[in-house]
């Protein structure tokens, strides 16, 4: 009890302030997720994902047909805007030539914004940095996802997602 008194009367800090203001990097706490699950587009009935065997950096995202047991159509939208994908999360939605890829998620710098995302009510997934939209575009036997002016909104621009966890800013 005197320890308890002494400490209250010099002020003295908890441990856990300690981490969290001194020292936060040795834990550093994770982005809560807005969403996490299987992301479904409404217009085509697939859900995201990356196809490439071995080294998934760079691969272009595409639909394919969901699947619970599929890691790599988890994916998390954080409350830093990011898309993260698969397990472990260390990769994030971003964009190449108006294509939407995997890269390594980025805390800091210019590259960052081009991993901030967007989910809109009306079902719509918007690339904040260009404004466009995410839709999945059918070419041939591939539904490979890229980014669209949204005047023209269709079908394969609305996207659903498995667990909402609907925190707004």
């Amino acid at each position: 009890m005197e320890r308890l008194q002494l400490q209250r009367r010099l002020g003295c800090r908890t441990f856990h302030w300690f981490l969290a203001n001194i020292y936060p990097e040795l834990y550093p706490s994770e982005p809560r997720p807005r969403f996490s699950g299987k992301l479904h587009n409404t217009g085509l009935g697939f859900c995201a994902d990356c196809q490439a065997e071995g080294d998934i950096l760079g691969c272009p995202m595409m639909l394919a047909p969901c699947n619970d047991s599929r890691q790599q159509q988890y994916l998390q939208h954080t409350s830093r805007k990011e898309i993260h994908f698969g397990s472990p999360q260390h990769l994030c939605f971003a964009v190449r030539q108006e294509q939407v890829i995997l890269q390594n998620c980025t805390e800091e710098g210019l590259t960052i914004h081009q991993q901030h995302w967007d989910f809109q009510e009306n079902g719509m997934i918007v690339h904040i940095l260009s404004g466009k939209c995410m839709e999945a575009v059918v070419q041939e036997n591939n539904k490979d996802l890229y980014l669209r002016h949204s005047g023209d909104l269709t079908k394969s621009m609305l996207w659903m997602n498995d667990e909402c966890q609907c925190q707004r800013e």
